[in-house]
């Protein structure tokens, strides 16, 4: 079940993007503090597609804990690392490739920010496995 201190920003999430704040809960590890996503499929064709996925997911995690759209640099690796989309030459260019429509910069050991169209592809991304989890 969701800590106290972020359930109004669930249900608030939750209500924008039309699923139920159990579908969007269904996606995160309240065993651990701070949660953690659950194991599930990242999407993506390609690993840079995953890569900036994890991204997306990771600054997701964070403004749902937090308030803030940035993602853990380390968050973000180990996600990668997770879902075998890991790919150390170009882990820092794979995110680069995303920086001018999902985020605002990328620093190799720095939070990741999201840009206002990083924040709507996160969403939808959100959207979109918290309706799988309620299929």
């Amino acid at each position: 079940m969701f800590p106290r201190t972020i359930l109004p920003r669930f249900k608030n999430t939750a209500k924008r993007l039309g699923v139920t704040p159990e579908n969007l809960e269904s996606l995160f590890d309240f065993s651990i503090d701070p949660f953690t996503l659950h194991a599930l499929n990242l999407p993506g064709k390609k690993k840079a597609d995953k890569t900036r996925n994890a991204a997306l997911l990771a600054a997701s995690r964070s403004y749902l804990g937090t308030g803030s759209w940035a993602a853990d640099w380390k968050e973000v690796k180990s996600l990668c690392v997770d879902h075998n989309c890991y790919d150390a030459p170009n882990h820092t260019v794979n995110l680069k490739k995303g920086a001018s429509k999902l985020f605002k910069s990328v620093e190799p050991g720095k939070a990741i920010e999201l840009s206002s169209g990083g924040v709507k592809e996160a969403e939808k991304l959100l959207k979109s496995l918290s309706e799988d989890s309620a299929a």
